[in-house]
Formats: structure tokens, sequence, C-alpha cells
């Protein structure tokens, strides 16, 4: 202990006291550094340390781009990205709709009823990829994706610094309507494709863009089958 090297006139009486004053004193002290480290790892709203500091490392959102979200999917709208997420120069929001009762924060993974990719052109704001039922983008279905309708997903993104923002999308089980369809509970992964400037399904392997059908029931290109 740094004391023990200061002789005083105090030392001897310190040294006379009794064991049990000197361990209460002891005890008194660990409990202080206890509480401390306790309100150390906790915030003024009980809230973990660790969270706390994610919360606040997330950027606020735009006037601009909060208000193009709620324009598109109403007051309960949450934007989770927003910026050149297609890498093209562009802005674009990704905003979701989240299950009701669903928990939501600094997070990567989202219970969800819909979500919207949206472009900014000019003045407006424009869906340029949409899920709701089924995975939609501007010329139609995703291929690779459910054509049986769901009512809730679970989507989880992250944003690469080289291919942009990509999207898992799995079968929520509260969601689907087909409880043998094959393909239940199976991941889609989503990526804009820098050809032909669409968000699209990739294939179980990664390697290519499957495209998108006009309508349901369109037969699907030989080429994909493979």
């Amino acid at each position: 202990m740094p004391f023990e090297s200061k002789q005083s006139v105090g030392d001897a009486a310190l040294n006379a006291r009794p064991a049990a004053s000197r361990f209460g004193w002891c005890a008194l002290a660990l409990s202080a550094v206890l509480f401390s480290a306790a309100c150390s790892s906790s915030g003024p709203s009980g809230q973990p340390a660790a969270a706390q500091a994610a919360a606040a490392s997330t950027p606020a959102v735009p006037a601009e781009y909060a208000a193009g979200a709620k324009n598109f999917l109403g007051p309960s709208a949450e934007v989770l990205a927003f910026g050149d997420l297609a890498l093209n120069g562009g802005k674009q929001i990704l905003v979701v709709d989240p299950t009701p009762g669903a928990s939501s924060g600094a997070s990567t993974e989202f219970d969800i009823v819909r979500a919207a990719i949206l472009e900014n052109q000019g003045d407006t704001w424009k869906e340029i990829f949409r899920c709701d039922e089924r995975l939609t983008n501007e010329k139609g279905y995703l291929i690779g994706t459910p054509t049986s309708p769901l009512s809730a997903w679970q989507l989880e993104f992250t944003q690469d610094p080289s291919l942009g923002l990509e999207l898992k999308f799995t079968e929520s089980a509260a969601g689907s309507n087909a409880a043998s369809d094959a393909n239940h509970s199976a991941t889609y992964v989503v990526r804009w494709n820098q050809k032909v400037e669409r968000y699209e399904c990739l294939d179980k392997k990664g390697d290519r863009f499957l495209g998108e059908l006009p309508a349901l029931g369109d037969p699907v290109p030989r080429n994909l089958l493979r």
C-alpha cells in the first residue's frame, strides 16, 4: 500500500486498532469500488454502457431521408441505412416497417412486415425495391425468391465498402402461409446489380444474379435452372 512508506506519530495508534475495525474499513472501501464499477457499466437510463455507446454512434437520419421514408411506409417507418448504398454516386434509403412489438436499436437484424429501398431522383424519392408479401424490383418479381405470399420476414443487412448494401431476407415462421413449402426458412441474398442497375437476388452460391419475372407464373429462363 502506498501509505506504508509514510511514517507518522499516528502509525502506532493505527496499527493498534482491532482487526475487526480494520476489516470494516476494508469492506466499506470494497463496497464503494463495486458501486462505482456498477455505475460506470450502465448509464442514467439503466442501459448497459455498450448499448448506449452503440446508440450514440448511430448517425442521425437527415430530415430529407426521414420524410421520404415516412411518405412511403407511414409513421412507423424506420430508416436503417441511407446514403450511397449502391456505390453508384446516388442517394438511397433502406426503410422498414417493423413487426409490431419487435425490439429495435443498434442492430443489423430486424423482424419486419415490409421493407423498401428508395432512390432520390431529382426532387422526388422513387421506390426501386420492395419487400412485402414478395420481393420485387421495378421490373418484376425476383427470381429465386418465394412465390407464396408471406406476411413477415427477418432482415439482416450489411454495407460492404466494395459491394455496397447486401440484404438477407429469411422467411419468418410467423409470416408463412404455406407450412409445407420446401423453401420455408430459406435465406435470400439481394444486392445491387451494377450491370442492369437494379437490386436482384443472387443464386445460392452467390456467383450470379438471377434477374426477375414480369409476372408470377412466367417461365424461368432455362439458363437459370442449371
